[in-house]
C-alpha cells in the first residue's frame, strides 16, 4: 500500500499533506485546532474552548508537536486548559503529553497501556528489536525516527494522565460542553470519542481507521458494525479525524454507509473474494475501483483474523 496517499476515506492511507503545518485553524465557534502533518505523521491537536475552561484534545507525538501548539494556541486559549485529553494510547497522540504540563484525562485502558509503554526503550536498536520481534510495526517507528532523533527519544518521558473514566465522562467549559464516550474499534480498543453539541463537533480521533498492528490490515465487520452505529448517534456537523482535514456531515455518512455495506457484504459472505466483488458490483451497477478492491481486502483480512482466534 502506497501509504504516501492522501487520507480523504477513513480506509485510506492516513497521510494528508499539508502546506500550513504550523497554523492554527478555526474550525467552529468554540474549537482551534493545529492540522495534521503527514511527514512525521502528527495527528490534528485540537482545543475546545469554554467560557471557564478549555480542553485541549490528543498531545502529539513529540515534544516538539506539543510545544508548537502550545507557542500557537496562546492567543486562542481565552480561558485555562482544565485537561488534555488523550483519545487513545498509540505514540502518536501521547509522546508530547508531559510537555504540555496540563493535568491529563483518559479512558482507564488508555492510562493502564501508557504505563506499559513508560517502561520501554525508544532508542534504535530497541525500536528494531521489537520489530523484529512483531510487539512493534515499522509503519510507526519509522515516523518515530524521523520525528525525533536517537538522542530525543532516549531522553523521552512519558507521563501517564492522572484522571479516568470508565465509559463516559462529560465536562462543562463554560457554555461549551464536552462529551466524552468510549468507543473502541478496529484500530485499538481504548478509543474514546468527544463530542460539542453546541457546535455540532465530533471527534473521532482513530476509531473509523483500521487495524494496523495484527498482521495484514484489516477491518472487522464485528467492531465496525456496532461503532458506526453509535457514531451515527450524535448529531454532528464536522467530523474529525485524526489524520487528516474535517469533513462536514453529508461526506461523512457517505464514506460510513459505504463502510457498512462492505462490512455487511463481507459479514454475509466470509472471505469468498470472488463472490463478494460480484455482488458489490452488482449492487453499484459498475466495477469496483482499486480504492474499493483493496477495502474487500481489508475486510476478508478481519474475517480470516477472526477465524484463527475462534480456532
Amino acid at each position: 500500500m502506497n501509504i504516501a496517499k492522501i487520507f480523504s476515506r477513513p480506509f485510506r492511507s492516513r497521510r494528508p499533506k499539508n502546506d500550513k503545518p504550523d497554523r492554527i485553524e478555526r474550525m467552529s465557534p468554540h474549537v482551534v485546532y493545529l492540522p495534521p502533518h503527514g511527514e512525521t505523521d502528527r495527528p490534528i491537536l485540537d482545543a475546545a474552548v469554554g467560557n471557564k475552561s478549555s480542553l485541549i484534545i490528543d498531545a502529539g507525538n513529540s515534544p516538539a508537536h506539543a510545544g508548537l501548539f502550545m507557542s500557537k494556541i496562546k492567543p486562542f486559549l481565552t480561558s485555562p486548559p482544565c485537561y488534555v485529553l488523550i483519545t487513545h494510547s498509540h505514540w502518536d497522540h501521547v509522546f508530547g503529553f508531559d510537555t504540555m504540563k496540563i493535568s491529563g484525562l483518559a479512558h482507564r485502558e488508555t492510562i493502564r497501556k501508557i504505563e506499559q509503554m513508560a517502561r520501554l526503550d525508544y532508542r534504535d536498536d530497541a525500536l528494531d528489536r521489537r520489530v523484529a520481534e512483531g510487539t512493534e510495526i515499522s509503519f510507526c517507528t519509522d515516523f518515530m525516527k524521523k520525528e525525533m532523533s536517537e538522542e530525543q527519544r532516549a531522553q523521552l518521558v512519558l507521563k501517564c494522565p492522572g484522571n479516568s473514566f470508565d465509559d463516559s465522562i462529560s465536562l462543562d467549559l463554560g457554555g461549551v460542553s464536552c462529551h466524552i464516550r468510549h468507543v473502541g474499534g478496529d484500530h485499538a480498543d481504548d478509543i474514546s470519542v468527544v463530542y460539542i453539541p453546541e457546535d455540532k463537533v465530533l471527534f473521532l480521533s482513530d476509531s473509523t481507521f483500521m487495524d494496523i498492528y495484527s498482521g495484514p490490515w484489516s477491518y472487522s465487520p464485528q467492531k465496525l458494525l456496532p461503532l458506526i452505529d453509535r457514531i451515527l448517534t450524535f448529531d454532528a456537523e464536522i467530523y474529525v479525524r485524526s489524520h487528516s482535514l474535517p469533513i462536514d456531515r453529508k461526506t461523512m455518512h457517505e464514506e460510513l454507509k459505504e463502510l457498512k455495506t462492505y462490512a455487511q457484504v463481507v459479514d454475509r459472505l466470509g472471505d469468498n473474494r470472488q463472490e463478494i466483488i460480484r455482488l458489490l458490483e452488482t449492487m453499484e451497477n459498475k466495477p469496483l475501483t482499486p480504492d474499493q478492491s483493496e477495502l474487500v481486502d481489508y475486510f476478508i483480512n478481519g474475517i480470516r483474523k477472526e477465524t484463527i482466534i475462534e480456532k
